[in-house]
């Protein structure tokens, strides 16, 4: 990917023209996808973060406040195709944190299962919790 990009470098920068005139199959396929997703408190605290490629538990979490919220059961400070900010109830971060399969590791130093299971036995339902999830 690399050769490929710097075919499209000129004096210092990309040229977007000459990469825009790519096959479109060409770009998608140096296309590179990153998810983060963040839990926290009201306050501040950082309770869990999720970090992967096009898979993976961040992917799962972002989706699934999607679905959470076209059901009415969140309403987004931040809301788009690409990214999603809401404070949720504990209890709705429950069902979230429940809705997704995580690993017990993860090679992309994200939190892991036992860091959930740990969170979910704390989670109280009447507090509000901050989710916070961006695809680039």
């Amino acid at each position: 990917m690399l050769v490929q990009l710097r075919r499209h470098l000129g004096d210092g920068g990309l040229d977007i023209a000459a990469y825009s005139k790519a096959p479109r199959a060409h770009r998608e396929a140096n296309t590179v996808t990153t998810v983060d997703f963040y839990v926290e408190t009201a306050a501040g605290e950082s309770l869990l973060s999720f970090h992967n490629g096009l898979f993976g538990p961040a992917t799962d979490l972002l989706h699934a406040t999607f679905q959470l919220a076209q059901a009415g059961k969140m309403a987004p400070t931040r809301y788009n195709i690409a990214e999603m900010k809401s404070v949720v109830t504990g209890a709705v971060l429950r069902e979230l944190l429940e809705s997704v399969q995580f690993k017990p590791t993860d090679p992309y130093n994200s939190s892991t299962a036992d860091d959930v299971a740990s969170v979910l036995v704390e989670i109280d339902d009447d507090a509000p919790y901050v989710v916070d999830g961006l695809e680039v």
